[in-house]
């Protein structure tokens, strides 16, 4: 327990104590990344450089994630995380809170519904969408 939680306990409001440390441990349970901005699936253009032209010497795993936008389902976007490595670092099926790794502001819950090779991307154009909203594990 920490100091605040002691203060809130002291004064009688076990209540808020629980809801901080709710609070404190699911922000330490997302996911950290770095946005990237749009990625051009079939060219590999970024707002910052060309992915394919960047890391094509490295092993890098694409994740392909849903971020639905409301809890019907019904509505979503895609979203491309890569890390690095030959594996992905999410679990499929799963749906996993993101946030900003500079900020810890949260950006996102999506489930992961695809995984790839970097080689592979290109062909994942047609499967999804041509341009996805990237960011990159930290």
């Amino acid at each position: 327990m920490d100091e605040i939680q002691k203060a809130l306990v002291k004064v009688g409001r076990k209540d808020l104590a629980q809801e901080y440390y709710r609070k404190a441990v699911g922000r330490h349970k997302q996911t950290t990344i770095l946005p990237m901005g749009s990625i051009d699936l079939v060219t590999g253009k970024s707002k910052y450089f060309n992915i394919y032209e960047e890391w094509k010497k490295t092993l890098m795993t694409c994740e392909i994630y849903k971020s639905y936008k409301d809890s019907s389902r019904s509505q979503f976007t895609y979203k491309l995380i890569l890390g690095f490595g030959n594996r992905p670092i999410g679990k499929l099926k799963e749906l996993e809170d993101f946030a900003n790794y500079q900020s810890g502001r949260f950006l996102f819950k999506a489930e992961m519904i695809d995984s790839c090779l970097l080689k592979d991307l290109p062909d994942f154009a047609t499967k999804y969408a041509k341009k996805i909203d990237g960011f990159v594990y930290k």
